[in-house]
């Protein structure tokens, strides 16, 4: 009980997150929804993702672990364009300019961006879950 607490937080600080850098992934304005995206993101994590690590052993050994990458994608495409949990469309990334790093502007298609919303959801969620 404690695990499945801290794995729906840990989706719903990622969720925002992701939406305040990423333009092009908007999640749902009223509460209920949100809390419909943060236990669907909760239940892949749990549920989900454990299972196809075991399906799917073959494949991530031969790949290297990218093909659960490949299924973080396909699973956060499922969730924003047949249930509408969230948005993801393509945006514009104005560029950043820190020290010496010099991000130029770039143009985000939508596969991009779904590939880049994957990475900061999973990314944010497995960090936190290893730092309790």
């Amino acid at each position: 009980m404690k695990r499945l607490f801290r794995i729906v937080i840990f989706s719903a600080f990622a969720l925002f997150l992701t939406s305040f850098w990423d333009k092009g992934f908007i999640i749902p304005s009223t509460g209920v929804e949100f809390v419909k995206a943060t236990a669907a993101l909760a239940l892949f994590f749990l549920i989900v993702r454990p299972i196809m690590k075991i399906v799917f052993l073959p494949f991530n050994m031969l790949t290297l672990g990218l093909f659960s990458f490949v299924v973080y994608v396909l699973v956060l495409y499922i969730l924003s364009s047949w249930y509408g949990l969230f948005t993801i469309h393509s945006w514009q990334f104005y560029g950043l300019n820190l020290f010496i790093v010099s991000i130029p502007k770039l143009n985000i298609s939508y596969v991009g961006n779904l590939v880049l919303s994957s990475f900061s959801l999973s990314s944010i969620i497995n960090l936190l879950d290893q730092l309790t």
